[in-house]
């Protein structure tokens, strides 16, 4: 198997977030799931791993992640409506991939 660089992992994540900022997908690793092209899978699957990884393996969601880890999550979520969380929670989404671009286009 072809060893995945970094600049295709962060072309992975660059392709799933237009999926999450066009409002075609929700969370990240279905958008990265649901931006795979030919010859990109070993990318995406490693782009996933990270995913699970960064939410420390147990976690499914980034927003599952805060309400275990942040201790502010839960109250301001009940604070708020439905609506404005998840699209808060988009651009929190969005805001982590743009980072995780950054990051993986600065290794190589």
């Amino acid at each position: 198997m072809a060893k995945v660089t970094n600049k295709q992992i962060a072309a992975a994540f660059r392709r799933a977030r237009v999926l999450i900022e066009d409002r075609r997908e929700y969370f990240i690793c279905c958008a990265i799931a649901g931006s795979v092209e030919k010859g990109t899978q070993t990318a995406h699957n490693k782009a996933e791993s990270i995913i699970a990884t960064r939410l420390g393996g147990r976690f499914k969601t980034a927003e599952y992640w805060l309400w275990n880890n942040h201790s502010g999550y839960a109250k301001w979520s009940e604070s708020v409506s439905a609506d404005e969380r998840c699209n808060q929670m988009r651009l929190y989404r969005l805001r982590w991939l743009d980072a995780l671009i950054e990051e993986f286009e600065k290794k190589e």
